[in-house]
């Protein structure tokens, strides 16, 4: 009974993370994020202007009509009809101080306020890249010139504020757990000595430790479903390796000998638990962006 109870609890953490992964364009698309200090009481607007006229369902048009009755979309459409291209996406800004693209965002860009007291629409100075899946950004305009009279193209403080302590964390978080599971089930299984330990220890060290830095990679360039398949992928090739590493060096540490059968089920067992305990991990980090 016991063990039906544990395979169920296996299968229930190997496959709840995919449960939202089925439907039809709901997959983690790319998104871009500014968050912007400095601008407390202003009210202002912000898009992104492109140098090319398309990316994604959004596209440029000369006959530009401005679905949210704003003077800020026809300002847009004025200053950004090439070489810079305002293809319809903007945002009010002036409670959330956050600006987001969430749909096919544009990989280069200028960013451009529309400021309505000036009537004047600021256009930043440098060119910013999506450095990330998820990319991210702080601008302090703290010194930005908003006056009539001010320069319409001006220097930008923006700055990427891609959360990387919450990454490593994530990964220091999987590699500990992983090593924690699999020593209790280790001794679940008799293997209780202290070379055993070790043994199981330098290994998910050496393997868990490679792998996760490639997932980690992954998850910051592609996104979280790749990062989920790719997860997959690769940790069938870390059962293969422990297995063998095991196959040979366990017996070793053994006074009494001990069925390869045995090493086999271990490590497949270890494994699959680690395996489900490191996607909810991975998927509770990933709650914890959406959140914020």
């Amino acid at each position: 009974m016991k063990k039906r109870i544990a395979l169920l609890f296996i299968l229930f953490l190997l496959f709840s993370p995919f449960a939202q992964t089925a439907q039809a364009d709901i997959g983690p698309k790319p998104s871009v994020r500014i968050d912007f200090t400095g601008m407390e009481g202003e009210e202002y607007y912000v898009t992104l202007l492109l140098t090319w006229p398309s990316t994604g369902p959004y596209s440029y048009h000369k006959d530009y009509a401005d679905e949210k009755e704003s003077k800020a979309g026809d300002r847009f459409q004025e200053i950004g009809s090439g070489p810079l291209y305002f293809l319809g996406y903007y945002e009010d800004c002036t409670k959330s101080h956050q600006f987001k693209w969430t749909y096919y965002p544009p990989t280069e860009f200028i960013v451009a306020i529309y400021h309505p007291k000036t009537q004047q629409v600021y256009l930043s100075e440098e060119t910013f890249d999506a450095y990330a899946f998820n990319t991210t950004y702080v601008a302090d305009l703290s010194d930005f010139e908003f006056a009539a009279y001010a320069p319409t193209v001006q220097s930008m403080d923006m700055v990427a504020n891609y959360n990387y302590f919450g990454e490593i964390g994530g990964f220091l978080a999987r590699m500990i757990a992983t090593i924690a599971i699999e020593l209790g089930i280790a001794r679940l299984f008799g293997f209780r000595s202290r070379e055993q330990f070790r043994l199981i220890v330098i290994a998910n060290m050496a393997t868990q430790g490679f792998f996760n830095l490639i997932f980690q990679f992954v998850n910051y360039k592609a996104g979280y479903l790749a990062f989920f398949i790719l997860y997959i992928l690769l940790e069938i090739f870390v059962f293969l390796i422990e297995g063998i590493i095991y196959h040979i060096r366990m017996p070793r540490t053994m006074t009494e000998p001990v069925s390869r059968l045995k090493i086999w089920l271990y490590t497949l067992s270890a494994n699959a638990v680690s395996f489900g305990v490191g996607i909810a991990i991975a998927y509770l980090m990933i709650l914890i962006q959406f959140v914020k």
